[in-house]
């Protein structure tokens, strides 16, 4: 499922944000451990969602699946949304002591990812497919 060609996307955001994850980490080398281990978390919050909704969402593929990958959408997004806000109540609830900036930092960076890997990998592609001519 995961070797297509239709889910290279896929697989380039959720590498997209895995590096980002770590790059919220680092962050503790530069603001200070407390910084870094919540920033970390803050990415992870947005990272192990992503993950499920990516799991659930692309499960099914072709034209006679189309219920069950509308369902699977749905599952997906709704899922995704139930764990961050059990992921928010935990980390908040749970890991003290915390920076919230640094929490919403790594959160928010990773979430820019999302945003950022469709572009970059239409942009390999286009590169790709003007080598191929």
């Amino acid at each position: 499922m995961w070797r297509s060609e239709r889910m290279r996307a896929v697989r380039w955001m959720l590498a997209g944000q895995a590096l980002m994850v770590c790059l919220m980490g680092g962050m503790g080398l530069i603001f200070g451990p407390l910084s870094g281990k919540s920033a970390l978390l803050g990415g992870l919050v947005c990272f192990i969602p992503t993950c499920w909704f990516a799991l659930r969402a692309f499960r099914h593929k072709g034209a006679r699946s189309a219920n069950e990958i509308v369902r699977s959408m749905y599952a997906g997004a709704s899922g995704k949304m139930i764990l961050t806000m059990v992921l928010f109540g935990f980390v908040f609830a749970y890991v003290k002591p915390i920076n919230a900036l640094a929490v919403f930092a790594g959160f928010a960076g990773v979430s820019v990812m999302n945003w950022l890997m469709p572009l970059i990998v239409a942009q390999l592609d286009n590169k790709r497919k003007r080598v191929e001519y």
